[in-house]
């Protein structure tokens, strides 16, 4: 694995409370559009990591011309599978709260705002809101836990064994925020 301590300085001496991470493999059709829904959040204060897996198409040109201080671009020097690039953004994560997204998923203009504001206010340790999923049209194919409209709060290793289950209340990753002493 590339070493990346010199970005986590960066992100240290940002000193937001958030970081969102963005990986990504190949999909540079998908991840403007994803950059674009994160950095027009009502809440600004983040950095925003991309986390290229070493892709071979145009996602390192698409990133850099987005001209934005909170972006930091960091590529994988070979493909090292997507858990491990996931894995990355653990070991480098340092600010109090992080979030780790996918390349082909938007963020409504609220999430960071709504989902700080909650973690915070309710100390918990992981939260999980819900989700819309759609096509590459845009076209809502379904919801995830769309029961009570209440958000889904863990507990230890309870948030682990959602994430691995099928039942509805199991854990949609893109719309997890960690607290990064818990993780």
């Amino acid at each position: 694995m590339k070493n990346f301590s010199r970005y986590k300085q960066y992100i240290d001496d940002h000193k937001s409370l958030l970081t969102v991470f963005v990986v990504t493999y190949n999909r540079c059709d998908y991840l403007k559009l994803t950059l674009q829904s994160i950095l027009e959040q009502t809440y600004k204060d983040f950095c925003l990591v991309v986390l290229d897996n070493a892709s071979t198409d145009d996602t390192e040109e698409v990133v850099k011309n987005i001209i934005d201080e909170r972006i930091i671009y960091l590529k994988q020097e070979e493909n090292v599978g997507g858990p491990n690039n996931i894995n990355t953004a653990l070991k480098i994560a340092s600010t109090p709260y992080f979030i780790i997204f996918h390349d082909d998923d938007l963020m409504l203009p609220d999430f960071i705002e709504k989902e700080l504001e909650t973690i915070q206010n309710y100390d918990y340790d992981i939260l999980s809101t819900f989700a819309k999923h759609i096509d590459e049209n845009g076209k809502i194919l379904n919801y995830y836990r769309k029961t009570n409209n209440k958000p889904i709060t863990y507990v230890g290793t309870k948030y682990f064994e959602s994430f691995i289950s099928v039942s509805p209340n199991a854990v949609y990753f893109p719309s997890v925020i960690y607290k990064n002493d818990f993780i």
